[in-house]
């Protein structure tokens, strides 16, 4: 599954339009056989506000102590480390609280019998950006968290690794929109909010007419698909459309009067309705089809998920 952080995907500009997504892989519970929290479940949502929820599981046996330390290793190299007594009375900063919550970790002391702990889905804002700043710019890493209890201890392990996406001109050579810089400047972005932010371009040919086709693929089955013709001024333009434009650089009008290069100025990228939503979290290796028609050629993207 992916990880909800890579709905932001971060990507850079570079000569292949090539990005990175992350997907999350191997958890599990690495103590022994006693240890004091055992990993059940994952169920985590992180949206653009910024916001976390988590239905995430945990089989708790009886602790009065709980010091939770996480720690963040690129291959073998210790790049980041955190650590939280969860039974103090101060705050809890808000990342190690997701961090908590992304496991089913208990934000509570004493716990005097064995149970089954489940967080209940309520949203809690996440400030610390600089985490996400600082995790971004790793392809692959691995999460280590620790709890040492005084009954015992816990540990609970996660590899989280990139996914790499490329982007190609599928067309003929007088494709009428042709990307040829994406700018999706998620550190930029991450200062102040979490949404992505694009200053994609393309050279653009005149055209009257616009009516895209996404489609969604996985091992060459369409599993996806959705269309919508851009000289509909009655309806608000549906959100699939929105996001996939402002991501390739595709002018979001009916019409273009001459040949020149198209740019978004910072615009917010919003996140995937739920049916693309659903592709992108079911599939692994996938590719992204769009094709447009106009009155004066066509035009043919395609983006492949590695």
């Amino acid at each position: 599954m992916l990880l909800p952080l890579a709905l932001l995907i971060f990507c850079y500009v570079h000569s292949t339009l090539s990005c990175i997504s992350y997907e999350i892989e191997n958890e599990k519970n690495c103590g022994n056989k006693n240890q004091i929290i055992q990993f059940v479940n994952r169920s985590f949502d992180f949206n653009e506000k910024c916001e976390f929820s988590s239905r995430s599981c945990t089989q708790l046996k009886p602790y009065k102590t709980a010091v939770l330390e996480i720690e963040i290793f690129v291959e073998q190299l210790r790049v980041l480390n955190m650590k939280q007594d969860l039974c103090s009375k101060k705050p809890i900063p808000d990342h190690m609280r997701a961090c908590a919550a992304l496991w089913g970790i208990p934000l509570k002391c004493p716990i005097n019998q064995n149970e089954i702990f489940c967080y209940k889905g309520k949203k809690s804002k996440f400030t610390n950006l600089r985490v996400l700043k600082f995790l971004a710019q790793y392809s692959s890493f691995k999460v280590l968290t620790k709890i040492s209890h005084d009954t015992g201890d816990s540990c609970l392990e996660m590899m989280v690794v990139s996914e790499m996406l490329s982007v190609r001109n599928c067309g003929d050579e007088n494709q009428i929109i042709k990307p040829f810089n994406r700018s999706l400047d998620a550190l930029k972005l991450l200062n102040n909010s979490c949404n992505l932010i694009s200053s994609s371009c393309s050279k653009v040919k005149p055209y009257t007419s616009a009516k895209m086709e996404i489609s969604g693929y996985a091992q060459k089955i369409r599993v996806y698909q959705n269309s919508y013709d851009l000289c509909n001024t009655q309806n608000k333009i549906p959100q699939f459309v929105v996001m996939n434009s402002y991501m390739l650089g595709i002018p979001l009008t009916c019409s273009y009067d001459k040949d020149e290069t198209f740019c978004y100025k910072d615009e917010k990228v919003p996140l995937p309705d739920e049916r693309m939503l659903d592709f992108l979290l079911s599939y692994r290796k996938k590719k992204i089809i769009t094709k447009i028609a106009h009155d004066t050629g066509s035009t043919c993207i395609e983006v492949t998920f590695k």
